[in-house]
């Protein structure tokens, strides 16, 4: 029986890996001393106000019993009410202050009962809830709530075994690398303060590089200090992640940086990314009706997502067991998300051209530690960023396509001449979203040369295709973009259509192959020139038209 095996053999499964070992001696099995063991499920029920149904504990005492050991069951109790308790002031600190805290049962459940280590059983939300759904789909959301149940389990062990608790560090900020000379780089970040606990701060950074054709990244420092100098020996890309240490562990890894030294005497060009996006598929509720409009905005997952299932299929909130349900095409498919290694794959369409290269995040050039008059020429990786609302919005919206002090530095090295190339799925629409006042337009007329299509019919393209205009020095032909749900390159659903902006001294160069609108135009303002690609440049699926077409956007913005 698959169901009811899945759930019965895991408790037998931690005293096996506990057998013979002194928390569990006499017992046939793989002598690992386990401290403790976590169950985590989603529960089922819903709620007609979209209230919250929220996170449950179990846990088994069986009336003041002791385990094998002689460790009193009661461990169980004080296990369950650290993680919930962890679990519900974070997501009420940082994502929704009314989640649900429910009960703590002291009940016989196969997997609270059956392990001979302190237990507990979290019931984190309800799969069958739209309110607990809309943060339960988020991988930011995720990542918090993992975050939570750790730092419940390390609070657990550390007072039962008299020790301090450190956490361990975010990942850092402000990633950027500059060229100080030939051959000569400096890396520089920053640290995230966790504002909810005070323990979370570095004490050190290890730095990883990938370098040329390597498939994986290798340490090659550590520093107590936020930046670090690399000396280069040939004319190969490499590829830097920084993550944060302390005596509680490490941080998750930084976005994946890049640099190349060129064969030419030109300046680097800047790779800005400003693509740090993830978020759940859309959600709405209107009219009786509710749920998440994953075929028109499937969302970012945080590198790839294995648990999508399929499109849901029915959205009526009347329809009894049956709302919410989902097709099951995808059970078996990976779902590429945002990688966070864009500036290596758009510096190689500069290595084959001999051009060097650095990058930065886009946080880097807000907070200033980026000069963007250093240089000649910009990249702007925007993906999918888009202002983006978690939940029901109690924490705000996020990644905004372009933050105020970001397109203050891109005015600004705009007017002084610069040279800037931007892609991005919702470029056009996020800066003419009511939330960016008056700047955002403004900004998208006369810096980008565009402005949006009317959209009074819905007109939205799904074609995957762009074709080149023969403007801007772009090859003709045919360019295919990743529109589909994939395992290799994430999805561009309903990308932007935009045109030339009134009184721009600006060219269309890409069309959408089913409308014939706009995608991508080449804007002179006078004094910097622009290119605007409403497709994101990394999201093109045949490698050399992609690396291709990048330079070719780059050389228009140049001329």
């Amino acid at each position: 029986d698959d169901y009811k095996d899945d759930y019965t053999s895991r408790g037998h499964w931690v005293n096996y890996l506990a057998g013979g070992s002194r928390v569990l001696p006499g017992r046939e099995g793989l002598n690992i001393p386990v401290d403790m063991a976590l169950a985590l499920h989603s529960d089922a029920g819903k709620r007609a106000d979209d209230s919250f149904v929220g996170t449950l504990g179990i846990y088994f005492t069986n009336n003041g019993d002791s385990y094998r050991d002689g460790t009193a069951r009661n461990n169980s109790r004080m296990l369950t009410d650290l993680v919930m308790r962890q679990i519900t002031n974070d997501i009420r600190q940082t994502f929704e202050p009314r989640w649900t805290r429910r009960s703590m049962w002291d009940k016989t459940y196969v997997e609270a009962r059956v392990p001979e280590v302190p237990t507990t059983l979290i019931e984190l939300m309800s799969h069958q809830n739209f309110a607990d759904m809309q943060y339960g789909l988020d991988p930011a959301f995720r990542f918090w709530v993992s975050r939570a149940i750790y730092k419940g389990i390390g609070r657990f062990l550390a007072e039962r075994k008299g020790r301090e608790f450190t956490v361990q560090p975010l990942p850092v900020k402000d990633f950027a690398i500059k060229r100080t000379k030939k051959n000569h780089y400096r890396l520089s970040w920053a640290p995230t303060e966790d504002p909810i606990e005070p323990t979370a701060k570095p004490t050190k950074y290890i730095i990883l590089e990938r370098s040329g054709d390597d498939l994986g990244f290798h340490k090659v420092a550590e520093t107590s200090q936020t930046s670090f100098s690399i000396k280069t020996t040939d004319h190969d890309i490499h590829s830097f992640r920084v993550i944060a240490a302390n005596d509680g562990g490490v941080s998750f890894p930084s976005e994946t940086l890049a640099l190349m030294e060129g064969t030419t005497d030109d300046k680097p060009v800047m790779i800005v990314n400003g693509f740090s996006r993830v978020s759940a598929p859309a959600h709405f509720s209107a009219d009786g009706r509710a749920g998440f409009d994953s075929e028109n905005e499937f969302g970012v997952p945080y590198l790839q997502d294995l648990s999508f299932s399929g499109h849901q299929l029915e959205f009526r909130r009347n329809a009894g067991e049956s709302f919410g349900r989902s097709a099951s095409n995808y059970v078996d498919r990976k779902i590429a998300g945002n990688s966070f290694d864009y500036p290596a794959l758009h510096g190689k369409a500069l290595a084959a051209a001999g051009r060097g290269f650095v990058s930065a995040s886009a946080g880097a050039v807000e907070k200033g530690d980026v000069k963007l008059s250093d240089y000649g020429t910009v990249d702007l990786i925007l993906g999918k960023q888009k202002t983006t609302v978690t939940g029901n919005g109690k924490s705000g919206a996020r990644f905004s396509v372009m933050p105020d002090r970001l397109r203050d530095a891109l005015r600004s090295f705009s007017d002084k001449g610069g040279r800037l190339v931007v892609s991005g799925e919702y470029v056009g629409s996020d800066l003419h979203d009511y939330r960016q006042g008056n700047d955002g337009p403004r900004f998208a007329e006369e810096v980008l040369g565009i402005t949006m299509q009317p959209d009074s019919l819905g007109l939205r393209t799904r074609s995957g295709r762009l074709n080149a205009t023969d403007g801007g020095g772009i090859k003709a032909g045919a360019y295919e973009y990743s529109s589909t749900l994939n395992d290799k390159q994430y999805i561009v659903e309903r990308p932007d259509m935009i045109d030339v902006a009134p009184g721009a001294d600006a060219e269309v160069i890409l069309t959408y192959s089913d409308t014939g609108t706009p995608a991508a135009v080449l804007n002179d303002t006078g004094k910097g020139r622009t290119v605007t690609c409403t497709v994101p440049l990394e999201s093109f699926t045949d490698q050399y038209l992609r690396e291709r077409l990048i330079l070719e956007m780059i050389e228009a913005a140049e001329r």
